[in-house]
């Protein structure tokens, strides 16, 4: 019975224990609840720890008044020894059991100060290795992803603005164009972005009728940069340069947009209300196939290989020989807001689907992904969320991450496996800060270690970079 009684205390003094090792955690520790990230698992661990203390004092009372009745333990042994030692032996299996309902969270490592005017804006960005380069119209500046430090920054030219940029870099380089104000387009550089120095910078015969910000008119492939110019796409050679080729506009044509990948160039003709896509060798300028698009104001390159081209809302995916292949609606209405080097930050093409952002009609506010067959643009699969799908991006690990943002600018990835858009792992809520997360255009860079996200917008009410770590 005396052994009895002794494994009775030492029982409730562990469950003493889980109280107090439950709320610690709860507020202190892994489990605590920062800048509204609350880790998965937070209502059982609450409701847990309340047990706990109630249970637990109420069982360690009750057990202690009995092992200290006719033939038990003096008082002395129960409180200072046998309650302790339960406390203490229970601690590990506590640990692991609060361990077990704690999900994944993000934790805020670093942020960018907000822009200073706030009418400043992010163009777009860069991420390259271990840096994230950020392009705003006056400057680009680059910084380190492990713990946001500044590496360098390049002033655009005096009188001048960012008025293009290429949405891949190649080789550590990126391709950038300024401009003057209501003037072209015209003075084109390679960055190198380990450093923010110029590889080379030249003059181009800018269109006279491009004379603000605009997406898709350079394009960076493996050894090519691609402009769009006034009558004419040229191929200049990304050691020095110098021209490579020339593919002249036909009379009463002009290039509306262009693209590349390694290899590949797009280019996007208007002539009249008539679209044309063409496909190039980015090195030669030997022409590929071509294939008519169907009339539309924004036009824009998603990507060149495959090839798949946006017009008003609308990705046109194209097979190896220029064949449409479906129409797949997109939900895009805040992403066509102003210059931004890659107008659709939620949608992402993986293998032979296009994810992206859904909404019925014309919503602003997104809170669906759905995965659609580049083939035949039959949809694969749809997944719904409580709050608005902000970015997407495929991780390291092969899995799609969907970063979903709240009213207050609470951010959570989401991982889905990319094949049947079920939950690929835990979510994962950021935390650190109220408010990091804007309602406008983000990006979403993912890394081994966690991800580094960039608003491109509204930069003086949300922090124009931020990394998180898991």
């Amino acid at each position: 019975m005396r052994v009895t009684k002794a494994v009775m205390v030492a029982l409730a003094g562990a469950v003493v224990g889980w109280a107090v090792l439950f709320v610690t955690r709860n507020y202190a520790g892994s489990g605590r609840c920062a800048g509204g990230a609350c880790p998965t698992g937070s209502g059982a661990r609450t409701g847990l720890a309340f047990l706990f203390v109630i249970g637990g004092v109420l069982a360690l009372f009750a057990a202690v008044n009995w092992a200290i009745g006719r033939g038990g333990w003096p008082r002395r042994q129960v409180w200072g020894v046998l309650a302790p030692a339960g406390l203490l032996a229970g601690l590990l299996p506590g640990w692991l059991l609060y361990d077990g309902l704690t999900g994944g969270r993000l934790d805020l490592q670093w942020s960018v100060g907000r822009d200073r005017p706030d009418t400043a804006e992010a163009l777009g960005n860069w991420a390259v290795g271990s840096t994230l380069v950020q392009v705003r119209a006056n400057v680009l500046t680059a910084y380190a992803t492990r713990d946001g430090s500044q590496r360098w920054q390049r002033p655009a030219p005096g009188g001048e603005s960012v008025c293009a940029m290429s949405d891949r870099t190649s080789g550590g380089t990126g391709l950038v164009a300024f401009g003057g104000y209501l003037k072209p387009c015209d003075t084109v550089a390679l960055v190198n972005l380990s450093d923010g120095q110029p590889v080379w910078q030249r003059t181009t015969d800018a269109d006279p009728e491009v004379i603000k910000a605009a997406d898709a008119r350079i394009a960076l492939a493996d050894g090519t940069a691609v402009v769009a110019e006034n009558g004419a796409v040229r191929g200049l050679a990304a050691g020095d340069g110098a021209e490579r080729w020339k593919r002249p506009e036909a009379e009463g044509c002009r290039a509306a947009a262009v693209g590349a990948s390694a290899a590949r160039a797009l280019v996007v003709d208007r002539c009249g209300e008539a679209l044309r896509l063409s496909s190039l060798n980015a090195r030669t300028g030997e022409p590929g196939w071509s294939s008519t698009l169907p009339s539309g104001k924004e036009v824009h390159v998603l990507s060149a290989e495959p090839a798949v081209v946006a017009v008003d809302g609308k990705a046109l995916p194209f097979d190896g020989a220029g064949r449409g292949r479906a129409a797949i609606p997109l939900a895009l209405p805040r992403d066509y807001i102003g210059f931004a080097a890659r107008p659709v930050t939620r949608a992402a093409i993986v293998g032979d689907v296009l994810v992206t952002a859904v909404s019925p009609g014309w919503n602003p506010a997104p809170r669906a992904v759905g995965a659609y067959a580049l083939a035949d643009g039959r949809q694969v699969w749809t997944r719904h969320f409580d709050d608005e799908v902000s970015a997407l991006a495929l991780r390291p690990d092969g899995r799609l991450a969907v970063l979903t943002r709240n009213g207050g600018g609470y951010g959570t990835v989401r991982p889905l496996d990319v094949r049947t858009g079920q939950p690929a792992g835990g979510i994962e809520p950021l935390a650190g800060e109220d408010s990091l997360i804007g309602p406008w255009s983000v990006e979403l860079f993912p890394d081994p270690h966690g991800y580094v996200i960039a608003n491109r917008t509204l930069t003086g009410d949300y922090p124009p970079a931020l990394g998180a770590r898991r």
